[in-house]
């Protein structure tokens, strides 16, 4: 059984509570897709967690920490030159730096933080299904299932959810939660956001996956403390009001 995580963006009691749910599952790896940094008031102590995941994948919060914040909200830069303060010449930043990766292939699944196309930046939204009848509806889309084998795991918009290579968007809470990989078609599973959850359900996701199927976890954590840290930093106070509405 793997964990996947994503997004846990610096909510050290979001992860907590995840990786104590990932231990009941019975999980024997635990495989992060990126953005352990970012908007959070918490960076340094989720890192010295996610050394210990199988691998981590560079998210665009990882990205704007080496290099500098592009094409960001002016919250969300203002959350990357924070955490940059933070970790900047820390030891564990460095060896976390050595873990990173674009991608990962393991057999016919390819794991990815935001796409197959545009590892780091790109967002697969429920919308790019688009209107049946337009000329572009398969156009994203298409050209992210034509670069992988069969199944791929994102994150990065913080929405749950499953693209069909037949143009379906499936929510998990439409499949309780449960999805059984299918054998005549390629999906890309997002497995939503351990830190910010943007579903309107605040709290924690994860998936679990046994290679036959995946299933969503939704886990509930001390959000009121996260808030408060938050609101004990120079982190806009809009970062701390969002964790409550799942948004």
């Amino acid at each position: 059984m793997l964990a996947i995580i994503s997004d846990i963006h610096g909510n050290l009691e979001a992860l907590t509570a995840v990786l104590d749910h990932i231990q009941s599952q019975k999980a024997t790896e635990i495989l992060c897709l990126g953005d352990v940094v970012g908007y959070g008031p918490d960076p340094l102590a989720c890192l010295e967690m996610a050394v210990t995941f199988s691998f981590n994948l560079c998210g665009n919060h990882e990205e704007g920490v080496i290099q500098k914040p592009i094409d960001f909200s002016r919250n969300a830069e203002i959350a990357i030159k924070w955490t940059k303060r933070q970790v900047e010449g820390t030891a564990i930043w460095s060896e976390f730096l050595n873990t990173l990766s674009l991608t990962e292939k393991r057999g016919n699944i390819l794991y990815a933080h935001g796409s197959p196309k545009l590892p780091t930046s790109e967002y697969l939204l429920p919308s790019d299904i688009g209107e049946p009848e337009s000329p572009t509806r398969p156009t994203k889309l298409k050209s992210n299932f034509d670069l992988m084998e069969e199944y791929c795991f994102v994150g990065h918009t913080h929405l749950p959810g499953v693209f069909l290579e037949s143009m379906k968007y499936i929510a998990p809470q439409d499949i309780n939660n449960h999805f059984v990989l299918p054998r005549n078609e390629k999906a890309i599973i997002n497995i939503g956001s351990v830190g910010q959850s943007r579903d309107h359900n605040p709290n924690a996701c994860y998936v679990t996956t046994d290679g036959h199927s995946v299933r969503w976890h939704r886990v509930p954590y001390d959000l009121g403390k996260t808030q408060m840290k938050i609101r004990g930093t120079a982190l806009p106070e809009f970062l701390a009001n969002r964790l409550a509405l799942g948004e």
